[in-house]
C-alpha cells in the first residue's frame, strides 16, 4: 500500500490534534504523519511520526523553512491549521500545490479572516447577522466588542453598559449586538471540485476559553442551508467551521466562519463527517464516501503526553 506522508502545521493546537485523530481514525490509506509548529514542547508533537520546529508565520524565513519540510519529506498532504498559516499558503499556491494544500483561495481566506469585512459580505447574500454599531451613540447595551481580525473569541468583550465601552473604540475593533440564545458551530467540508458538500450542526453546550467541552450534533435544516450558502457562496473548498446564534424566536444570526478545522471539528469526524479522510480521498482520486452523521455528545476531559528525558 502506497505511503501517504501528510504535513499539519500548528500541532500544538487543539485543531490539528483532532486531525491526527481523524487520519488515524481510517483505516483505508497508509498514512505517516509529520507535524510543525512554532513551539517544540506541545503535546501534538508527541501525537506525530516526525516533529520539525518552524519560525514564527510573521517571520520572513517561515515560507522556506515550511516548503523544505514539504520537499524533505515528500508531503502529499498539507494541512495548515491557523489563520497566519492559511494566509501564507494561500498566497503561494503555485509553490505549494505539488503538495496538495487544504486551503481556500487567498481572497476568501482574506475575507474569513477579517470578521467585519466577512459579515458584510454575507449581509448582502441574505445571512442574517448581528447589527454593527458604527456610531457609538447609537449603541443599545448590552453589547459585544470583537477584534476584526481576531482569533476564535480574543479579545471579545460583553459591554454591559456605556461605562464599559473605550471612546473612542480601539483601533482594530468594532460594536454588535449582542444576540442571546443558543450557540451552534456548524463543521463543514466542501470538495475542490465543488462536488461534495457535507455539515454537521453542532450545540455547544459547555465552552472554556472559546473551546467546546461539551457539545452535541443536531439534525437542523436552518443551520444547514445557511452554512451550505456561506461555503458555497465563499467559495471554502476544505474544511471549516461556522458559528451561528438562535434565539428564542428561533431566528438564526451569523457570528462568524473559520476556514479551517475547528477546536472540536473532532465531534463531527466521531459523527460521520471525516474531512481528513475525505482529504486522502481527493489525494489519491478516490470518490468521497459519505453516508450522513449520526447524533452523539461529546464531553471532553484532559489526556496527559509524556516525553521522557526530554528537559
Amino acid at each position: 500500500m502506497e505511503l501517504i506522508n501528510v504535513l499539519i502545521t500548528s500541532i500544538g493546537a487543539t485543531g490539528a490534534q483532532n486531525v491526527v485523530k481523524g487520519l488515524k481514525k481510517q483505516t483505508k490509506y497508509n498514512v505517516r504523519i509529520i507535524g510543525c509548529d512554532v513551539t517544540p514542547l506541545n503535546a501534538g508533537a508527541l501525537m506525530v511520526d516526525k516533529f520539525y520546529p518552524l519560525p514564527l508565520p510573521g517571520n520572513p524565513t517561515y515560507l522556506d523553512a515550511l516548503l523544505n519540510i514539504c520537499v524533505l519529506e515528500n508531503i502529499k498532504l498539507l494541512i495548515p491549521i491557523m489563520e497566519p498559516e492559511l494566509e501564507i499558503v494561500s498566497a503561494n499556491i503555485p509553490v505549494f500545490n505539488p503538495f496538495n494544500p487544504c486551503v481556500a483561495e487567498y481572497n476568501s481566506v482574506i475575507v474569513c479572516n477579517d470578521k467585519l469585512k466577512c459579515q458584510e459580505i454575507l449581509n448582502t447574500i441574505g445571512i442574517p447577522s448581528p447589527v454593527i454599531y458604527e456610531n457609538p451613540t447609537g449603541i443599545k447595551f448590552p453589547a459585544i466588542l470583537k477584534q476584526q481580525k481576531g482569533t476564535g473569541s480574543v479579545g471579545i468583550k460583553i459591554l454591559e453598559n456605556k461605562h464599559d465601552l473605550t471612546i473612542p473604540i480601539p483601533e482594530g475593533y468594532f460594536v454588535q449586538s449582542f444576540i442571546k440564545g443558543a450557540e451552534y458551530t456548524v463543521d463543514c467540508f466542501l470538495s475542490k471540485d465543488y462536488k461534495f458538500f457535507g455539515c454537521v450542526p453542532r450545540i455547544r453546550l459547555a465552552t472554556k476559553g472559546g473551546l467546546s467541552t461539551k457539545t452535541a450534533t443536531i439534525h437542523h435544516d436552518g443551520l444547514t442551508e445557511f452554512a451550505r450558502k456561506i461555503v458555497f457562496n465563499l467559495k471554502l473548498t476544505g474544511a471549516s467551521n461556522i458559528q451561528f446564534i438562535e434565539n428564542e424566536k428561533n431566528e438564526i444570526y451569523f457570528i462568524e466562519v473559520n476556514p479551517r478545522f475547528g477546536g472540536a471539528y473532532i465531534a463531527s469526524m466521531e459523527a460521520g463527517l471525516n474531512s481528513p479522510l475525505f482529504l486522502l480521498n481527493e489525494v489519491m482520486g478516490d470518490p468521497i464516501e459519505y453516508s450522513g452523521f449520526k447524533n452523539l455528545t461529546m464531553l471532553r476531559y484532559w489526556e496527559e503526553k509524556y516525553e521522557y528525558n526530554l528537559v
